[in-house]
């Protein structure tokens, strides 16, 4: 029998440690799996929501908070998930979802999965449920240790494991994890520090470069193709250095063939990132070739 005013919004979400769902566990599975489930219950979607990429302990996904906006909005009625792990894996929040939110806002959840629907007050799975929330955040808490530990031993290895190295830097071509130096911007760092060495003060350094059009390290991975800035679309923004990003630039250890970890971290694996104690703080010797010696 069709559902009557069932507004059917299926929320998908797949995160970069999911690697072990395989291809069941995909954006475009879970999509399907819902739409058959639906098809046989006689609903119809009529939104899809997906965070791919975004780990279950973040509710601050983009699509996560469409969702809710429709939710608020009236849009939509019920949200159905693969199962009770895609809404999330952070138990506390998991279970305000479920138990309050969702209540309140009249809205039908469903688990497919995990054979949880809170329209069906006389399913024993619902009752487990708060059950599942907890498994399912200790596996969040034990893919965040494995990834720590991974994380530790390439650190310890001289690996690199940021996006983008620092200005005057580029990521090796035949050694993953590793940075070269960049004959291109390497010049302008050496420049910069050869100045200040000698007594030029920063602002007079920011005018040098900004008259000469030197590209700002925001500008060159805009102008590689890298990372995509709207602002470097002006050309006058392309050469705006400024006196903060020098200092930045002078304390940077990279400079000096040094790589340092977690100068900023989280306590647990939910909460916010802040700047760690000074003695939690990792650093590893001549990791890469230095761009400036160590007298300067």
């Amino acid at each position: 029998m069709k559902q009557q005013n069932l507004q059917v919004g299926a929320y998908t979400r797949l995160s970069r440690d999911d690697d072990s769902l395989g291809e069941s566990g995909s954006i475009v599975m879970q999509k399907e799996i819902i739409r058959q489930y639906c098809e046989r219950n006689g609903m119809g979607v009529k939104t899809y929501y997906q965070d791919d990429g975004f780990t279950g302990t973040n509710y601050n996904r983009p699509d996560f908070q469409r969702m809710i906006a429709d939710i608020e909005s009236g849009k939509i009625n019920c949200v159905i998930t693969k199962d009770l792990s895609r809404l999330g894996r952070d138990y506390i929040m998991t279970g305000y979802y479920t138990e309050i939110y969702f209540p309140e806002h009249s809205v039908r959840y469903i688990a497919i999965g995990d054979n949880y629907d809170t329209q069906d007050r006389n399913n024993s799975n619902n009752d487990f449920a708060p059950f599942k929330f907890i498994v399912n955040d200790l596996y969040a808490k034990d893919i965040s240790k494995k990834i720590r530990a991974s994380k530790n031993a390439k650190f310890l290895n001289g690996e690199q494991l940021v996006s983008h190295p620092p200005y005057g830097y580029k990521k090796d071509p035949n050694l993953k994890n590793h940075y070269v130096i960049d004959e291109e911007t390497a010049p302008v760092v050496r420049k910069i520090f050869e100045m200040y060495a000698n007594g030029v003060g920063r602002n007079t350094i920011v005018k040098y470069l900004r008259d000469n059009k030197i590209l700002m390290p925001a500008a060159v991975l805009h102008e590689r193709g890298i990372r995509y800035s709207k602002q470097m679309e002006i050309e006058e923004n392309r050469y705006r250095w400024s006196s903060g990003g020098l200092s930045k630039l002078f304390k940077n250890p990279a400079y000096i063939g040094d790589t340092v970890h977690y100068q900023y971290q989280k306590v647990t694996n939910k909460s916010k990132v802040r700047k760690n104690k000074p003695e939690n703080v990792l650093t590893i010797k001549g990791t890469h070739e230095p761009i400036i010696d160590m007298d300067t």
